[in-house]
């Protein structure tokens, strides 16, 4: 389910989960490129495997057993959260075999956006691409976009972290990487989860 509400609500809303895992939101552009559905990544998990003040890095994989339908995430998308900038990069594979459709290509997707002030605007660049077959003939395809976002176009998905959570609260997630420190609201996104809408379709 893809929900859009005021970034001011959600950095409001904080979790409280167990120390083995928890729910993060992270931000995703509103674009319209249409996505296949067959073996996106809805039976996903995050590991963190880096954090500062100035962000977050997570690797999402598919759940063990996840059925190829839910999930066919070959090598770890990469996510990485701060409080000026975001962005995501990784493949799937969408394949689908039936009377009427029959699909298999590998979606590589990315995006990368400036943040201001988390509750202001973002400033975002994404693109897709495509290629496989489809319906018994070879594909390829792609696009790009440019976009900027008021709070109240901002989206925010749900994932569960299941590795590096203590991480999460540790005293490197406050640490800046260089002289220019970060503030109040970069510990608040980096080293807290965020509760956010429901990661039920794809980007």
């Amino acid at each position: 389910m893809h929900v859009s509400f005021f970034l001011a609500a959600v950095l409001g809303a904080l979790a409280t989960n167990a120390e083995d895992s928890t729910t993060i939101g992270y931000f995703s552009p509103s674009w319209d490129a249409t996505l296949l559905k067959y073996g996106g990544w809805t039976s996903t998990a995050a590991s963190v495997a880096g954090i500062n003040a100035a962000a977050t890095t997570y690797h999402v994989g598919c759940l063990k057993d996840a059925p190829k339908t839910d999930c066919d995430i070959k090598h770890s998308w990469t996510i990485i959260q701060g409080p000026a900038t975001v962005s995501l990069t990784g493949a799937y594979v969408a394949s689908t075999s039936g009377a009427s459709t029959s699909y298999d290509i590998t979606v590589t997707q990315s995006y990368e956006c400036s943040l201001k002030s988390y509750t202001e605007s973002a400033s975002c660049t994404m693109s897709v691409g495509a290629s496989g077959s489809a319906e018994g003939a070879t594909m390829a395809s792609s696009t790009s976009s440019k976009a900027t976002y008021g709070t109240g176009t901002s989206s925010y998905y749900e994932l569960v972290v299941t590795g590096g959570v203590k991480s999460l609260t540790a005293p490197a997630a406050t640490k800046t990487p260089d002289a220019a420190a970060a503030g109040p609201v970069g510990a608040l996104i980096t080293a807290a989860p965020l509760a956010a809408a429901a990661v039920a379709a794809l980007l």
